[in-house]
């Protein structure tokens, strides 16, 4: 399977696939992330909980609109005393909080 190149700050996403539709270009990946630390406990996990699709809009190259559409693992938190039961890592340097636009490049 080829891999493609991304952005430096994204050195924990693989890009699985790329496909142009008109005027769009749709990068697909995943994350490498195979343990992370709970954002409440701070207790570390490598048991997944399940998965999701999260798709981020970039800014235009040429005349394409891109979209990175990322597989994101949830985990399961081992602390049996924290509250929150599972969580993903988040998209430090990628995406911020909550929002669907990709951070500029610095």
């Amino acid at each position: 399977m080829k891999k493609w190149a991304l952005p430096v700050g994204w050195a924990n996403v693989t890009a699985d696939k790329m496909r142009s539709i008109g005027n769009e270009l749709e990068i697909w990946g995943h994350l490498n992330t195979r343990i992370v630390t709970c954002l409440l406990c701070g207790q570390s996990s490598r048991v997944i909980h399940s998965h999701y699709q999260r798709t981020l809009t970039d800014l235009p190259i040429s005349e394409y609109c891109v979209q990175l559409v990322l597989q994101v693992r949830r985990f399961r938190c081992q602390n049996p005393k924290c509250p929150r039961k599972t969580f993903a890592k988040p998209l430090t340097g990628i995406a911020p909080g909550f929002l669907n636009k990709l951070q500029a490049a610095k």
